[in-house]
């Protein structure tokens, strides 16, 4: 075998890697949302989605919270600080890439790419997740509540504008 077909094989596994990862990942999202599924596609669902582990349970925060009496609801902190990682995640790869670019005069760039997709594949689902816990609704005695945290009304303006800054 050829370097060239060694190169172009490992690209093609690379890509289906990739493709696996992903559906794998939107299958977990797929089965969070609770749906009415029938039984087998339910069990189907539930097999991939212990394989993608699309979890919002990064860090807890209840605690801080608890202690500093911050007025703000759990579920939008845990929102603002999931879509802060993978940001914070890059600024300091980012960083760390420029201190070994002008120690060495090296370019970084296909470092700093492999990062990025990382970070993106791999917070991806948990993102995602945590946005559909912000939207979706119950309706609990005529009253429209966040399936998440029934403490909150969806109905309130101050929800609205949550959700509004959120898909902004």
């Amino acid at each position: 075998m050829t370097r060239s077909q060694n190169k172009e094989i490992k690209r093609a596994l690379s890509i289906y890697l990739k493709l696996f990862l992903n559906y794998i990942q939107m299958i977990s999202i797929i089965q969070s949302l609770q749906l009415n599924w029938p039984f087998y596609v339910g069990n189907y669902l539930n097999i991939y989605s212990n394989i993608g582990g699309a979890t919002t349970q990064i860090l807890s925060f209840d605690c801080l919270v608890q202690d500093h009496n911050i007025k703000t609801e759990m579920i939008y902190i845990q929102t603002v600080v999931l879509l802060s990682i993978p940001f914070t995640i890059i600024l300091v790869t980012f960083l760390i890439l420029a201190i070994v670019y002008l120690l060495k005069r090296s370019s970084q760039i296909i470092r700093m790419i492999v990062v990025f997709v990382v970070v993106s594949i791999f917070l991806q689902p948990a993102i995602i997740q945590n946005l559909f816990d912000n939207i979706t609704c119950t309706n609990l005695d005529n009253i429209n509540v966040l399936q998440a945290n029934m403490n909150i009304e969806c109905d309130t303006d101050s929800h609205q504008n949550w959700v509004f800054f959120l898909f902004k």
